[in-house]
């Protein structure tokens, strides 16, 4: 707390590490059957790790009359995503893997509340939101996305003192992204790029309710 009008937040959360196992059941085409010969594409058991990445975070708070003003700047280690790699149990079947090389990224946001009431404070703010994705030949069909832009609003209404109710709705700008991927195999009968564009917006509602016991 910087005074009694100021504070000043900061958080860090650590990578996490993932170990995943599944069952990968395939259906092989008429035409290419005979791979079931070579012992690939059987279905078979699977396995992958995947680490979520550290986050750093540093935010303030300023308050003026019935305004407290709101800023935020996160960064999101996701260079440590270098590759998504799935392992299958059949040790003849070559691992799945995809190069992901993402970069770490920044998040910026900036907004007020409002004590509107006594028993309201209405909420809005805007954000800029990074990809971590590098390139479109490094963007994958499975994370589509691209650089974001947040626009917030919502409000708080207590309702007596054990009882209060929370409203929010988001709507994210998303840029265009451009994809030009060409699938990474061993087996040259699936060897193909695919290129496009996506196009996307992303519309988040969310209502909750408090009680204290």
């Amino acid at each position: 707390m910087l005074d009694t009008d100021t504070v000043f937040g900061a958080s860090y959360r650590s990578e996490i590490d993932l170990d995943l196992s599944g069952d990968a059941d395939f259906t092989v085409p008429t035409s290419s059957v005979y791979v079931n010969g070579l012992g690939l594409f059987l279905d078979t058991g699977i396995n992958a790790g995947v680490t979520l990445p550290a986050s750093l975070s540093f935010s303030i708070a300023h308050n003026v009359d019935k305004i407290t003003y709101l800023a935020d700047i996160t960064w999101t280690g996701w260079s440590s995503f270098e590759e998504l790699r799935i392992v299958y149990d059949n040790p003849l079947q070559p691992d799945t893997v995809t190069t992901e090389s993402w970069e770490d990224t920044l998040r910026y946001s900036v907004g007020f509340d409002y004590q509107y009431s006594d028993k309201m404070v209405l909420r809005s703010g805007i954000a800029f939101d990074e990809t971590p994705v590098p390139s479109a030949e490094l963007r994958t069909a499975r994370t589509p996305g691209n650089d974001r832009t947040w626009l917030s609003f919502g409000l708080s209404y207590t309702i007596d003192d054990q009882s209060s109710v929370d409203v929010g709705y988001s709507h994210l700008f998303i840029d265009d992204a451009q994809i030009n991927n060409t699938l990474e195999t061993s087996v040259p009968e699936l060897n193909a790029t695919l290129t496009g564009t996506y196009e996307a917006s992303v519309d988040i509602l969310s209502v909750q309710w408090n009680r204290k016991f």
